[in-house]
C-alpha cells in the first residue's frame, strides 16, 4: 500500500515531525488542563455521561495545541537533522 504516493507523503510528512510530537504531546495537555481548570472548571475522574461528553474535547484541544506547537519546533527538528547529516 506505502508504494503509492497519495498514502506514502503524508506518512513521510508525519514522519519528519514525529520527534517533536513525542516530546511536546504531553505539554499541549497540560496547557490545556491548565487553561480548563483556570477556568474554574473541574476534570471529571469518573467515566459518567458528563466524562464521555467531554472526549471530543480532550481529544481537539490538546491537538490544536499540539499543532501550533509543532509549527514552531519542527522547523528546529529539521533545522538539526540537516546539520547532523552534514557533520557525518
Amino acid at each position: 500500500m506505502l508504494r503509492r504516493p497519495r498514502l506514502w507523503k503524508p506518512l513521510v510528512a508525519l514522519n519528519a515531525v514525529a520527534i517533536t510530537v513525542f516530546l511536546w504531546h504531553m505539554t499541549a495537555y497540560l496547557i490545556v488542563v491548565t487553561i480548563f481548570e483556570g477556568l474554574g472548571r473541574r476534570l471529571q475522574t469518573e467515566p459518567s455521561t458528563d466524562w464521555w461528553a467531554q472526549r471530543w474535547f480532550w481529544l481537539l484541544a490538546p491537538l490544536a495545541v499540539l499543532v501550533v506547537v509543532v509549527a514552531v519546533f519542527a522547523p528546529v527538528e529539521r533545522m538539526s537533522r540537516r546539520s547532523s547529516r552534514r557533520s557525518h
